[in-house]
């Protein structure tokens, strides 16, 4: 069954959340369905593979002007080729992957291009299965191996994987031929709508095009695990943990197979420390190619379980092992976290703790490295949000790559990821084939994303025309598809500036009455960014609200009117205690082609520009977000008062320090801060006589904030 023929679910959050264990069925149904594909959503590839040939580097790389490469044999074995050689380039130039040929500045390329490549492919024994896996290739391709068509691939930003065992050559050369497209064409995800005017047909992010993260080949036992779930419940009260653990696993091999499946837990860490080794192995039987769910629980006693957070990021690993018969064996781990997200009335709350935070959007790209995203560039972005206290994001309005999602996991960073619906009109919402594409994405996106703490909940858009009744549906069928995924995380989407002034006969024909916790976005003055959130509370008293983008451009205001701004909509965010986070548009300048865009090609929204230099806004931002005040109150010895804030943002400070350093930064001395709750305050004295500054900083190192002595 294809993806694209997945069945519309329209059921209340309230039916499911009533209904969990007819849910759990439907789940296990659903991901046996979307599993069947021949294309698999898969993880970060943090797997124990059999064997992984790494497929980055170089690359021949050619332009296809005409779309006729196929018709020329490009996708083909060349002539006399036996593979007992690698392939010469036939004039091709040469590429590194990752490429975005878009940013490369010999092609700046918007159509169609082709990957040629030979990969030397080791004999993995008999029934081995070969895989190619691809983290994020943009934005449509075709994959031929050996001149057989593989597959293909719709949508830029989900990994993805394609079983090639049945043309693969063991021992010698293999040729792989990649046609990529980054053309947005009626019908993408992102693409071009249904409008008569410019200005509703462009999206307003570029088409970075290319094989954007690693690519690699697989080679497994017959037998393999494709994917799995965790889903860690915290006891709060107790402070244990409840685990369910999902494993799906498939036989590639053309014989049905018995198979021993074993589940361990371990703490993440070098080395890592198994704390649950005990679960029962499991014997399973598999058909030929087919799949299988198989279901591990367990409990973690209270000594084994500490809670993930933005302060105390704390990390395990689930490691699935099948074993088959004459020792073909395969495993795969994948990190979580143990926490819980909880929507309670208005308050959203962690692990039991109401938590207001505030975020900034990101826009992929950078001047030097395009749409790749080297660890370098994540941890400049990532870092530059946390050090100013942004870390609680709709981050983007497509799904984040794998890497910045393991940064908020090691890092401690709350993300909402969206699927790319946006500003989409009727016609699209009701077109079959925008809703192929996102049911295809938004699958994808969360199966491959829901094992991360960082990951609070599930988007189904951004600025679609929900109050129709066409954006009723919409809403409705893609909250209850998030619900059959995954039940642990809430629902919601960013309603554009006027949504909530438009008026339904009831609540149930409006969007947000179908999702868990209710996104704005406001581009307005700060009284009626006020108006539209008192009017979104009295029509639904009992949801949380987070305003999800505003701002300014740099180029239309001054920066102190824009600081002005800012420090408006904070007031009012304060002012609401049902308001649970905000979100600044942009964090970074960047490239466009929307209209207004400035002739050098950036929309300057950014608190910081396109090489992240910090604007006078973000040093603002880094200031009036701490979560807690520092306050000299003697000098010999050194006496400060800590205090967690009460207003927005809030938070329960844990495991804070107090230090004191002279001007070199070198530590003087330095002591725990006890566990304040917002509001709370405690004096700290250090035995140092001098310094220069006293920083609070937080478990994760980061410095909450500073003052001179």
């Amino acid at each position: 069954m294809a993806i694209s023929n997945l069945p519309k679910f329209r059921l209340s959050t309230r039916h499911w959340i009533s209904h969990k264990k007819h849910m759990s069925c439907l789940f296990h149904r659903l991901w046996a369905i979307v599993a069947s594909v021949s294309l698999l959503a898969v993880t970060s590839p943090s797997a124990a593979q059999h064997q992984v040939i790494d497929l980055n580097g170089d690359w021949y790389f050619a332009l296809d002007p005409v779309d006729e490469g196929e018709q020329y044999g490009w996708n083909s074995v060349p002539e006399n080729w036996d593979g007992m050689a690698p392939i010469a380039s036939e004039k091709w130039d040469t590429v590194t992957v990752p490429h975005d040929f878009l940013s490369d500045p010999r092609y700046e390329w918007t159509g169609t291009v082709w990957y040629r490549k030979s990969i030397q492919v080791p004999d993995g024994g008999d029934e081995a299965v070969y895989r190619l896996q691809f983290e994020r290739v943009a934005t449509k391709c075709d994959v031929w191996v050996n001149g057989k068509k593989m597959g293909s691939h719709q949508g830029a930003y989900t990994p993805f994987e394609l079983d090639i065992s049945q043309v693969v050559r063991p021992g010698r050369y293999n040729h792989l031929a990649i046609s990529v497209s980054n053309r947005r064409e009626i019908g993408d995800i992102p693409g071009p709508r249904l409008a008569t005017d410019s200005h509703n047909q462009i999206v307003a992010w570029l088409n970075y095009g290319g094989i954007l993260a690693p690519a690699r080949l697989a080679i497994s036992s017959p037998v393999y695990v494709v994917n799995q779930k965790v889903d860690a419940n915290p006891v709060l009260p107790e402070g244990s943990a409840e685990l369910t653990i999902t494993a799906l696993l498939r036989n590639g091999s053309s014989k049905p197979k018995s198979v021993k499946v074993g589940c361990a837990v371990s703490r993440d860490g070098e080395p890592s420390k198994a704390i649950q080794n005990g679960i029962p192995q499991q014997i399973i039987e598999i058909n030929a190619k087919d799949q299988v769910s198989v279901e591990f629980r367990c409990a973690l006693a209270k000594e084994n379980v500490d809670l993930w957070s933005p302060d105390t990021p704390e990390l395990y690993i689930s490691k699935i092992s099948v074993a088959s018969e004459g020792g073909k064996n395969h495993s795969r781990s994948n990190t979580f976290g143990i926490r819980t997200i909880e929507v309670k009335g208005t308050r959203l709350l962690l692990n039991g703790e109401q938590i207001r935070l505030a975020g900034a959007n990101r826009v992929e790209g950078h001047p030097e490295t395009g749409a790749l995203e080297p660890p370098e560039i994540v941890d400049l972005d990532m870092g530059l949000m946390k050090r100013a206290h942004l870390e609680m994001h709709r981050l983007q309005h497509y799904p984040v790559s794998q890497q910045m999602l393991d940064w908020a996991d090691r890092h401690g960073m709350l993300i909402v990821c969206e699927a790319p619906c946006w500003n989409l009109h009727p016609a699209e919402l009701s077109d079959a084939r925008y809703r192929s594409n996102f049911t295809a994405q938004f699958t994808e996106m969360i199966q491959s994303s829901w094992n991360h703490p960082s990951v609070i909940a599930w988007s189904v858009g951004n600025e679609y025309e929900s109050w129709t009744a066409e954006g009723v549906d919409w809403t409705r069928t893609f909250a209850a598809l998030a619900k059959q995924l995954d039940e642990t995380r809430p629902t919601t989407f960013p309603a554009v500036n006027h949504a909530p002034g438009q008026d339904a006969p009831s609540l149930e024909r409006r969007s947000m009455h179908w999702v868990d916790f209710i996104s704005l976005n406001q581009y307005s003055s700060v009284d009626t960014a006020a108006r539209n959130l008192d009017l979104i509370h009295q029509r639904w008293p009992n949801k949380p609200v987070m305003l999800t983008e505003f701002g300014r451009r740099i180029d239309q205001v001054s920066a102190e009117q824009r600081i002005q701004h800012f420090q408006g909509m904070l007031k009012v965010v304060r002012d609401r205690e049902f308001v649970a986070g905000m979100s600044y548009w942009s964090f970074n300048d960047y490239r466009s082609r929307y209209p207004g865009t400035n002739a050098n090609g950036y929309r300057p929204w950014g608190i910081v520009g396109p090489n992240r230099e910090p604007r006078s806004l973000y040093y603002t931002m880094k200031q009036e977000l701490a979560p807690a005040f520092i306050k000299i109150i003697q000098k010999e010895p050194l006496v400060v008062e800590v205090q967690a804030r009460q207003e927005f943002p809030s938070m329960t400070l844990r495991n804070y320090l107090v230090r004191a350093i002279d001007s070199e930064a070198q530590q003087l001395g330095r002591t725990t801060v006890p566990t304040l709750k917002p509001g709370d305050s405690t004096l700290i004295e250090l035995d140092v006589v001098g310094g220069a500054r006293v920083q609070l900083v937080r478990p994760t190192g980061f410095v909450s904030t500073e003052i001179g002595i």
